[in-house]
């Protein structure tokens, strides 16, 4: 789920249309320091996990340290890798299928590593935590979450657009759908 969710990240950037909304705060980070966004990405993913260390450690988990030590680094690879295929130039066709792959595939690992329990991915340790504390359904907690932290990153010089605004308001109902259909069918670790 991981790599999958580094990959999808790539794809959101590759696309040309907005990334992800915790991306726009690492590209704001990015541009602010002068790094890549991959080392945007985890130098937020290490602040969101300490910060999840010293309040409630019992979202942390096998993923939590997977997603810190994968994801950043192959936003990185798969950009990369990708390039060649997409840009921001390339036909618009071309574009919307990577954003729309990007969509599911964030979406789809989110659902399989909340579904097995095996801890909570950095991106979703937020709105995880806050579902947890609070009652209120995490599908709505992802949707502030994301909004908050995209008008973070753009006040920072991040890039947003079109499919930002398609992570930040459908990724939350589209794990929430998934998941349940995940549910239904996969064991579940305790």
């Amino acid at each position: 789920a991981c790599v999958n969710n580094a990959m999808a990240i790539s794809f959101y950037l590759l696309a040309g249309f907005g990334p992800d909304p915790l991306t726009v705060l690492a590209d704001g980070l990015a541009a602010t320091m002068g790094i890549t966004v991959g080392l945007g990405n985890w130098i937020l993913s290490f602040v969101i996990v300490l910060a999840a260390f010293l309040f409630d450690r019992s979202f942390l988990g096998r993923a939590t340290i997977l997603s810190l030590l994968i994801i950043s680094p192959g936003i990185d690879f798969f950009m990369g890798i990708f390039s060649p295929i997409v840009t921001p130039e390339s036909p618009l066709p071309v574009r919307i299928a990577f954003l729309l792959a990007g969509f599911v595939s964030l979406s789809s690992g989110a659902s399989l590593y909340l579904s097995m329990r095996l801890g909570i991915a950095v991106v979703d340790l937020t709105p995880v935590m806050v579902a947890h504390k609070t009652g209120v359904q995490f599908r709505w907690c992802k949707i502030v979450f994301d909004v908050t932290v995209t008008l973070l990153g753009f006040a920072l010089g991040g890039v947003f657009g079109a499919g930002t605004i398609l992570a930040a308001l459908g990724t939350g109902p589209m794990i929430h759908i998934i998941r349940k259909a995940l549910e239904e069918r996969l064991p579940v670790a305790d």
